[in-house]
């Protein structure tokens, strides 16, 4: 991710957002006479920025990646969902950008997650809700509008939006312990989610049965997300999501090197 100037700008701006929202959250603890930078943390970021200049001038390519098709975004918000399913089927070749790998954001349900929140008018979280939610909102308008830069393809760009998700989904459920949903009411947003995933542009190629396996595995992440608050959903969270990346990583292994 840190190998080309087209990864590393929406990767940046991912972790940019994140920068805001920790100098906020400082400023607002500063008022308490709270400290809350200790000697632990700024010798892991000192480390961690460290690392983070040794890699990239190990891999960095001085060559930006131009994009290979002028398609619009909105095929590869939702790629994560049949990716586990797709490394088996011969016909479809992960040289046509909407096959391509993507993080498991669960898009969009992390952002209604947050945009509802808001309108609860709720107030302890917005200073890490309003900022991610705007930035997410941003980038979607990026890339719905299809505004190709030539250096940075929007089937990469795509990429840090799905991480800017998971980040938000790793906050709801680690700080949030107000329940917006139901188990009721969590089953009828996953299913809305669903019918919007259903209108999302995919493979052509693509089998019946794959298509339809991830409509279902959808439906279970979501499901799980929205139930953020249940902590028996966190021990569920833990497998489901685990046991699908080393399905797919398997799966992909067995097919490509086997």
């Amino acid at each position: 991710m840190l190998s080309n100037i087209s990864f590393q700008i929406p990767i940046g701006i991912t972790f940019l957002t994140l920068i805001l929202w920790l100098f906020i959250e400082h400023q607002k603890d500063k008022t308490k006479d709270k400290i809350i930078i200790t000697k632990k943390k700024v010798i892991a970021l000192i480390i961690s920025i460290c690392a983070v200049i040794i890699l990239t001038v190990f891999f960095y390519q001085y060559q930006p990646i131009k994009a290979l098709e002028k398609k619009n975004g909105i095929s590869y918000l939702t790629n994560y969902t049949y990716n586990s399913f797709i490394v088996f089927d011969r016909n479809i070749k992960y040289v046509d950008s909407s096959c391509l790998s993507s993080f498991i954001s669960v898009f969009p349900i992390g952002l209604i997650i947050g945009i509802w929140y808001i309108f609860k008018e709720e107030t302890e979280h917005l200073k890490f809700i309003v900022p991610t939610v705007i930035i997410s909102v941003l980038e979607l308008i990026f890339i719905a509008l299809n505004i190709m830069i030539e250096f940075l393809p929007n089937y990469i760009f795509v990429l840090g939006f799905h991480l800017l998700q998971i980040y938000m989904i790793l906050y709801i459920f680690a700080r949030i312990e107000t329940r917006l949903f139901d188990l009721t009411k969590s089953a009828y947003v996953a299913l809305i989610g669903l019918f919007f995933l259903m209108f999302m542009p995919a493979p052509k190629k693509i089998s019946y049965v794959a298509l339809n396996l991830s409509y279902i595995v959808f439906v279970l992440e979501s499901y799980i997300i929205l139930n953020y608050t249940d902590k028996r959903f966190w021990r569920l969270a833990s497998w489901v999501f685990t046991v699908i990346c080393i399905f797919e990583f398997v799966g992909y292994s067995i097919v490509n090197f086997v």
